[in-house]
This record gives structure tokens, C-alpha cells and sequence, in this order.
């Protein structure tokens, strides 16, 4: 029995397993476990092609798994595709099996890490900073002189006329639109 820190109305009814992954344990290198044994590898194959090119496969036979299935190593061209893949097609059925897809990288090579790290490196580098809108400079609103008029005017909203000085009150002017708000209508 775990015990845990939370309240027991705070505890969820089913146990979700969240799992977080760095960019260490990310990799391009995928095991599909709970696959068919109907020869069904290239089914799996052309669906994993619709993230991106597949470079290798394999059968692993070392690996306990259930009767009737197969567990499948796959190595993608690029660690984006290999990420779409395990979090799109991860618990999904396939030919009546849930897939359990989880990555690999212990069969990565020293090169393969070095590569991930410097691309995730121009990748975030390529990002926009959206949290350092500080450093911009502000955005300064356009000035429009208001000018009052002399004659009588119906405001906006009733229809009814009212003296010029009155109706500029009643209705101001936004001055970084120029332009009166809008009525909102109401469904």
C-alpha cells in the first residue's frame, strides 16, 4: 500500500501513471511490446511511417513477453518522429492488442546522444522568447485629439440627443483605437 501525502478526497479513484521524460531518456530508438504474432510487422511499420521514416527494425527474441506476440525494435530518422509515435500510438489498440510503446535509449551509441543534445540545443534556440516580453519596448498608443463638438448628437446606444458636451462624456473614445467600443450583442 502506498502511502501518500495527499488527502484521501484528493487521491483519484483509478491510479493514473504520469510519467515525465528528459531529454536523455528520449530517443529515436522505440520498442512496440503487446504487437500480434500474425505477422503483422509491416502493418506496424506503415503505420510508424506516417510520423516520419523508419531507418531500422527487428524482431527481439530476449525479451519476456506474452504468448501470441511479438515485441518490435524500431530506430527512426529523427527523435521528433519517434516522440509523435510513442505519444500517439502508446495504449492505442492494434488488431485488438493494446500497444505498450516505450523508447529505447539504451541502444543508443555515444554519437547518437551527442546529436540529439546539440539538435534540442538549436531547437530551443530557434524558439521565440514569449516569457521575456519585459524587453520589448512598449507598444505606444495613437493619440487622437478629441474635439468637441457644438451641435446636438443622439448617443450610441438610445437614439436620444444630447447636448455635445454630454454626449462626449457618454460615449467616450478609446484612444489607442480611435474608434468608439462596440455593442456586444447578447444570444
Amino acid at each position: 500500500m502506498e502511502i501518500s501525502q495527499r488527502p484521501e478526497y484528493r487521491d483519484a479513484k483509478t491510479p493514473r501513471a504520469v510519467r515525465v521524460y528528459t531529454i536523455a531518456q528520449e530517443s529515436r530508438y522505440i520498442v512496440f511490446e503487446n504487437v500480434p504474432a500474425l505477422g503483422l510487422v509491416s502493418d506496424l511499420l506503415k503505420q510508424c511511417a506516417t510520423f516520419g521514416p523508419v531507418e531500422d527494425h527487428r524482431l527481439l527474441d530476449r525479451v519476456p513477453r506474452p504468448e501470441f506476440t511479438e515485441t518490435v525494435w524500431v530506430k527512426f530518422y529523427t527523435w521528433r518522429a519517434a516522440r509523435l509515435a510513442k505519444l500517439t500510438m502508446d495504449d492505442k489498440p492494434f488488431f485488438h492488442n493494446l500497444l505498450r510503446v516505450s523508447y529505447a535509449p539504451e541502444y543508443e551509441s555515444i554519437d547518437d546522444a551527442r546529436n540529439k543534445l546539440q539538435e534540442h540545443r538549436h531547437s530551443v534556440a530557434r524558439r521565440p522568447r514569449r516569457h521575456h516580453h519585459h524587453q520589448l519596448p512598449p507598444a505606444t498608443p495613437k493619440q487622437v485629439p478629441l474635439q468637441p463638438k457644438t451641435q446636438s448628437q443622439p448617443t450610441a446606444s438610445s437614439g436620444i440627443t444630447v447636448p455635445a458636451g454630454e454626449a462626449a462624456a457618454a460615449t467616450p473614445i478609446l484612444p489607442h483605437l480611435g474608434t468608439q467600443p462596440k455593442k456586444r450583442r447578447r444570444i
